[in-house]
């Protein structure tokens, strides 16, 4: 049973938001949420799912935890929809980074 399925496509930019608190979901990535509001066909608003196989997995967990630890604010571009079953037992879609952008302020 995979924790992990592409649900759909939703590319755009989240609001600029600090990170409000993080969570690493087993060995599948890790879940930052802030008011980065709703884009598009992803269910789930104010969470973004960032896959432990991404290329730059580590440096993207690096940049977020330092907007945490700083009050600094956080906008990612986002490409996709997941549903992540460890986060809902209901499998609710929540937003994923592949091959996509995050800034800090």
């Amino acid at each position: 049973m995979s924790i992990i399925s592409v649900q759909g496509y939703c590319g755009g930019y989240s609001n600029w938001a600090k990170p409000t608190d993080l969570n690493i979901i087993g060995a599948s990535g890790f879940r930052v949420n802030g008011v980065f509001g709703k884009l598009t066909e992803c269910v789930l608003n104010d969470q973004v799912f960032i896959k432990s196989d991404h290329p730059q997995y580590k440096e993207i967990y690096s940049m977020v935890l330092a907007a945490y630890s700083s009050n600094k604010e956080v906008r990612f571009y986002l490409s996709e929809c997941v549903v992540v079953n460890w986060i809902s037992a209901d499998s609710i879609s929540t937003f994923s980074i592949n091959n996509s952008q995050i800034d800090i302020r």
